[in-house]
């Protein structure tokens, strides 16, 4: 996304950056030093990671300070935000930002609210919970995802599949609701090792490493499972399409869960707004939520 001559870096570009003369943001402490040091960068802590000082950069000679990178990030994210607005016809081209963001939260919200609350499958329900949080907004809708996750937690058996499996592991951890590892008994050994690894379920791989991050001491074999999933998962990159290759990156950099959630939500948003099947309400007020 190119706005007044600077050219954005989104979350989703941190691993193929890494092969250009480009430096990429979101990088880890060793990485951030290895650019540092080849390509004399400067870096700014922030939280615990390190951060490119350019975050966006600019096509003059001139750097951009963090804080005009922000701006104009952030007024990226509102021009996405007005577009879809006027495509759905719920503001006009003459509202301005605070009517835009006033006006249209609590119809966003009700929507969002009714896709919970209708039914459909339990993976379906998951997914829609992860995204939501993901995004940012999931703050807003305690209530029904509490009320859902109570559910899961008290259905007693697992899923048919190890993508489900391993996100409702997560979310039931992530969230403070009791679960049980047992329900991965029947894709792993007591090794840890994935009884069908040539099923090639990538992603399944996938969901199963980032909620092993969330066993507890006792479940060993989670723990081995957490070993054998990175080192699949990083044999596999160079055979995986380019959005796949992108999650894998992110995930072995810093697990989901461990993700600072307004940045996650910054990074992710852009992403989410390609994905085919997205949910447009709950993209604008995601976008709604950060601009």
């Amino acid at each position: 996304m190119k706005l007044a001559g600077v050219t954005f870096i989104s979350y989703s570009s941190v691993h193929t950056a890494a092969f250009s003369k480009r430096p990429p943001i979101g990088i880890s402490v060793r990485e951030a030093y290895s650019w540092k040091k080849n390509n004399k960068l400067s870096c700014t802590r922030f939280g615990t990671s390190l951060f490119m000082s350019t975050k966006c950069q600019s096509t003059s000679s001139s750097p951009l300070s963090i804080d005009d990178s922000t701006k104009l990030e952030t007024q990226g994210h509102y021009s996405l935000l007005k577009s879809m607005l006027l495509h759905q016809g719920m503001v006009s081209d003459y509202d301005n930002n605070d009517q835009v963001t006033k006006s249209t939260s609590e119809e966003l919200f009700k929507k969002v609210q009714m896709a919970l609350k209708e039914p459909c499958d339990r993976s379906t329900k998951m997914r829609l919970i992860d995204t939501i949080q993901r995004l940012g907004v999931g703050h807003r809708f305690e209530e029904e995802i509490k009320l859902i996750l109570q559910g899961l937690a008290e259905f007693n058996s697992g899923e048919v599949n190890l993508f489900d499996t391993g996100l409702r592991f997560r979310l039931l951890r992530h969230n403070g609701l009791p679960t049980s590892s047992d329900f991965f008994d029947k894709f792993i050994n007591e090794n840890g090792e994935i009884k069908d690894v040539s099923s090639q379920d990538t992603w399944g791989i996938l969901s199963m490493y980032e909620a092993s991050y969330l066993a507890t001491n006792s479940e060993e074999s989670l723990l081995k499972a957490m070993e054998f999933t990175r080192s699949h998962l990083k044999n596999s990159m160079p055979s995986t399409p380019p959005e796949l290759q992108n999650q894998i990156g992110k995930a072995l950099e810093l697990p989901r869960h461990l993700r600072m959630a307004p940045l996650e939500a910054r990074n992710y948003i852009d992403e989410y707004s390609q994905e085919l099947n997205h949910y447009p309400a709950l993209l604008v007020l995601g976008l709604v939520s950060i601009s």
